[in-house]
Formats: structure tokens, sequence, C-alpha cells
């Protein structure tokens, strides 16, 4: 710089001069210690999300258990129904003696319930020009179960005229395992439908 001359004045361009907008300011915004901790601490969140979804996942699980549980027992009704109606086939007459203490008896064993819950028809059908007629029935007094409900011939194969046909059917009540979405239980029944397989009729109770 030489003696005597004045330095030159420097003037601000607008990059040089502070923006004073207000709520504006130029820069990052650095913020607290305490809430740039409480944002990277992720410590709790797995236990929040898992108190969130718990009360979801065990209402599913006992869904589940029950469901399974309903599938189960009609299950075993289906088949005990099925393995008595063809054990009946093979005789050629069913005394009381016999239903009550064998038939009665071994499906009340394989289907294990409160002492009444099964309710058992067993009837013993011939076809003819009108439909079909009933032979006999036991037990002669409904259960409270089939009291109204008539015998399901629609559900009987198609047979000739003279043929006679063994239906039994099996109905049972069940309480639900727990009671998920208000479902306190349900009643399952299952129909088996036989011919006699060494006579044209099975002599019933007299």
């Amino acid at each position: 710089m030489i003696a005597g001359t004045e330095s030159p004045t420097t003037i601000a361009g607008p990059r040089d001069v502070p923006s004073r907008r207000a709520g504006w300011t130029r820069g990052t915004v650095k913020r607290p210690r305490i809430l740039r901790r409480a944002a990277s601490d992720r410590s709790g969140v797995a236990a929040v999300e898992f108190a969130l979804i718990a009360p979801l996942l065990v209402l599913v699980l006992l869904g589940t258990v029950t469901l399974f549980d309903f599938y189960r027992e009609s299950l075993a009704l289906e088949r005990a129904t099925a393995s008595m109606s063809d054990y009946m086939s093979r005789q050629t007459e069913l005394p009381k003696s016999v239903l009550d203490n064998r038939i009665i008896a071994t499906l009340k064993a394989l289907v294990p319930q409160p002492d009444g819950a099964l309710e058992v028809r067993i009837s013993s059908l011939t076809r003819s020009s009108r439909g079909f007629d009933t032979d006999w029935t036991y037990p002669p007094d409904a259960s409270p179960g089939f009291a109204a409900r008539p015998i399901p011939v629609e559900l009987l194969p198609a047979i000739a005229i003279g043929d006679t046909i063994l239906v039994t059917e099996t109905m049972i009540p069940q309480n639900a395992m727990f009671d998920v979405v208000r479902l306190k239980g349900m009643t399952h029944s299952s129909v088996a439908a036989v011919r006699p397989r060494f006579t044209k009729r099975i002599a019933g109770p007299n």
C-alpha cells in the first residue's frame, strides 16, 4: 500500500450479508443434548412393540387351540359313528342288551364326554314305493336332541324297493376350551348309513 492513499472500500456482496428474515437462520440447528439422546436411544422399542402385539398373539393362540379342539371332537364322533355302524351291519339281530352294553357304551368310550351328553338314535328303514318306512328305532323314546328331528332320509343312498338300510345318528354338545370371540360352544352331529351284510333285514330289540 502506498502512503497517503486510502485503502479501497470493500462492498459486501449479497452472500456476505447475513439474512435477517424472521424465523430463519443460516446453518444447522442444533438440538439440545437430551433430545438427541432420547432420539437415538432404542433400548425400549422392542418391549413396547411386544406389549402392543402380545394380546393379539394370545388371542390368536387361544382361538387356534379352541378350533382344533372342536375339530378333534367332531372327527372322533364321526369315526366312532362309522365304526359302530359298520359293526352293526355284520349282525343279524340287535337286541336291547347289545345296543346298550356294546354299541352305545362303545360310542361313549370313543367320544368321552360328561355322562348323558352323547345322544344316539339307531333306526332300520325299508325302502317302499312311498319312500322309506321305519321298521324299528332305538331308543324308542327320542332323546331331546332327536325329538323334533326326523330321520334324514335325504342323506341316504338310493336302494331298491324292499331293501333295508341301518341308520345311526349321533349328537354331542361341546363347550369351548377357551371363550374367545364369544364362541362358547357348538353341537357336533354325525350320520352313518349301511346295508346289512349277512341278512336282508336286521332284527331289532323286542
